[in-house]
């Protein structure tokens, strides 16, 4: 099984975050769905980096 660390992730690279996807939900039509599993999808995917 491969080992992967998580890096922490800090109030301020959250905030950055979600005031992209505030301004992604205003110019995209998106459900709250969609939007929530693309934020689940893009901290999965810097963590894993």
């Amino acid at each position: 099984m491969e080992n992967r660390s998580c890096r922490v992730v800090t109030f301020e690279e959250l905030v950055k975050f979600k005031a992209f996807l505030v301004v992604l939900k205003h110019n995209v039509a998106v459900s709250k769905i969609e939007m929530e599993a693309a934020s689940s999808l893009i901290l999965l995917s810097e963590n894993t980096m």
